[in-house]
């Protein structure tokens, strides 16, 4: 059975502040798919409107609530 993540209203303002900020549109990407699922989408609807699979949406969603807004941001890589 699959995990139920809770996000509150107030992280989806914090996601859709960091969403005017970021200029990356992959990283909005994510955002707006963690938003979507926090406005009470299921990620079979949210993937056919991102046009992406239901568990990449999975996947962010749980890195959301693992690591908060770190965890949708870019990784820097150092060489």
């Amino acid at each position: 059975m699959p995990k139920k993540y809770f996000i509150s209203t107030e992280e989806i303002k914090e996601i859709e502040e960091a969403r005017k900020r970021i200029k990356d549109k992959k990283t909005d990407r994510r955002l707006h798919a963690v938003q979507l699922r926090g406005e009470g989408l299921k990620d079979k609807d949210i993937a056919e409107r991102l046009e992406t699979t239901s568990n990449m949406i999975s996947y962010w969603v749980r890195q959301y609530v693992k690591e908060g807004l770190q965890g949708l941001l870019p990784k820097e890589y150092k060489g």
